[in-house]
């Protein structure tokens, strides 16, 4: 599986938040890093944060514990 380029977004969580919602999983790292994002996060990037941990808690998104 390979991520998404994303380099024309300038949102790290826009980011995080497409390579999840397509490959269906995010590493522990990952899940880890968009939480410390929230704190400095605008309107947007927090509900594209709330709906992906809404996503993880229904279990349609999976969190990797091992990096591959």
């Amino acid at each position: 599986m390979q991520a998404i380029d994303c380099g024309q977004f300038k949102s790290k969580v826009v980011e995080l938040y497409l390579n999840a919602t397509c490959f269906g999983v995010i590493s522990k790292s990952q899940f880890q890093e968009l939480t410390q994002l929230e704190s400095a996060a605008d309107m947007g990037e927090m509900k594209l944060i709330r709906y992906l941990n809404l996503l993880i808690e229904r279990r349609t998104i999976r969190i990797r514990r091992i990096a591959s």
